[in-house]
């Protein structure tokens, strides 16, 4: 099935799962986005998705495991203490331990921006990231991937919780 996030197109094969609330909250592994995710989770009743390490370091029950490195994915899975329920794992490629494979038709901007355009594709109302930054110095390749889906319509409802940085003031300018 091919489905569209503002103008960019997404090929899903499998059935993603039924979202349980209207918020998505994204994790990723980047500074202070455990304590971010533990803080909004307090107040906001959200489903949870993780993406790479952030899959093993999370807590609580995730609905979704998500990255572009499918080959990870059932390893980061497995490490999890919280192991019931299983999250829906989804990959670019249809590895071992993968439910669903979603392809973009361009290049994606880390996988966290493959987690947050996932939201978009899953109908969330709003989509929240934690300890998604693009400060660390392996991430600012990404930045351009960014901002061209942020001007193709594909990061709406998308926001983060970090107070500052450069995603931050990417997600709160106009396109």
């Amino acid at each position: 099935m091919q489905k569209m996030i503002g103008n960019i197109c997404a090929t899903i094969k499998g059935d993603l799962p039924r979202r349980k609330h209207p918020v998505l909250l994204c994790l990723g592994s980047g500074p202070g986005g455990q304590q971010q995710a533990q803080e909004f989770l307090a107040h906001t009743p959200a489903d949870v998705a993780a993406c790479n390490d952030a899959i093993t370091a999370f807590p609580g029950v995730l609905h979704l495991a998500v990255s572009l490195h499918a080959e990870l994915l059932a390893g980061w899975v497995q490490r999890r203490k919280v192991q019931d329920p299983r999250p829906y794992v989804v990959g670019e490629d249809l590895e071992p331990g993968v439910d669903v494979m979603m392809s973009i038709d361009r290049a994606c901007g880390s996988s966290g921006m493959y987690l947050a355009l996932l939201g978009g594709l899953m109908g969330y109302e709003r989509i929240v990231l934690a300890g998604i930054t693009l400060e660390r110095e392996k991430e600012l390749v990404y930045r351009d991937l960014w901002r061209a889906a942020k001007k193709k319509g594909a990061l709406e409802g998308v926001e983060t919780l970090a107070a500052h940085g450069w995603l931050a003031e990417l997600l709160k300018a106009r396109p």
